[in-house]
C-alpha cells in the first residue's frame, strides 16, 4: 500500500520595517500539495471563497428541479396523491439537491472531479430507477412512469447546475430565491 505524504512548501519574502520585523502583509504563501493516487489536488482547481457553498448551490440547484418536475408532472397520472404530489416532489428535490451539493463538495477538488460528480449522479439515478422497477414489480400501480420521470428531471438539473451555481459569487440570499419559489409553485400546486 502506498503512503501518501504530502510536500507542503512555504514561500515569504519580508519587507524590513523599524524594528526589525517584517511587515504581515508582505508574506507570499504558495502552498502546494503534491500527492498521488485518487485523492489528488486537480491542478486547475483554485478555491474562492466568495463563492457559494456546494450544498447551498446544491439546494438551489434542487430547488430549480423541483419547479421542473412539480411543473412536468402535472400531466402524468399520480399513482397516488397522498404520497405523489408536487409538494413531496420538492422536498424530496430539494434533498437530492443538498446531497448533490455535499458530493461535489467532496469531489470538485480532485482530479477529474466534474466526471467524478456526474458518475456519481448517474449511478444515484440508476439506484433510484432500479429501486422503482421493483417496487413497481412487486406492487404495481403505475409507480414507475410518474416517478422515473420526476427523478429524471431532477438529477438532471442537479448534476448541471449545482457545480455551476457553486462557482457563483453572491451572497446566500441570491441562492434561496430558488428555494422560496419552489416552496411557493409546490403549495400552489398541492392546494390548487
Amino acid at each position: 500500500m502506498e503512503t501518501l505524504t504530502p510536500e507542503i512548501l512555504v514561500v515569504s519574502v519580508p519587507r524590513d520595517r523599524p524594528g526589525g520585523l517584517p511587515d504581515p502583509e508582505s508574506f507570499v504563501s504558495s502552498i502546494r500539495i503534491q500527492q498521488t493516487g485518487a485523492d489528488r489536488m486537480a491542478e486547475d482547481y483554485i478555491y474562492d471563497p466568495r463563492t457559494l457553498n456546494p450544498m447551498v448551490a446544491g439546494l438551489a440547484a434542487g430547488s430549480v428541479g423541483a419547479i421542473a418536475a412539480s411543473l412536468i408532472s402535472l400531466p402524468v397520472a399520480s399513482p397516488n396523491d397522498t404520497v405523489a404530489n408536487p409538494l413531496t416532489v420538492s422536498v424530496v428535490a430539494m434533498l437530492i439537491g443538498v446531497l448533490s451539493g455535499f458530493v461535489w463538495r467532496r469531489v470538485r477538488a480532485t482530479t477529474n472531479g466534474a466526471r467524478t460528480f456526474v458518475i456519481a449522479m448517474v449511478a444515484g439515478l440508476l439506484v433510484v430507477l432500479s429501486t422503482l422497477a421493483i417496487i413497481e414489480w412487486t406492487a404495481g400501480g403505475g409507480w414507475f412512469t410518474y416517478t422515473a420521470l420526476v427523478a429524471g428531471v431532477i438529477f438532471l438539473s442537479v448534476t448541471l447546475l449545482t457545480p455551476v451555481i457553486s462557482r457563483a459569487v453572491a451572497p446566500i440570499w441570491a441562492a434561496m430565491i430558488p428555494v422560496v419559489l419552489a416552496a411557493v409553485v409546490a403549495l400552489g400546486l398541492f392546494v390548487g
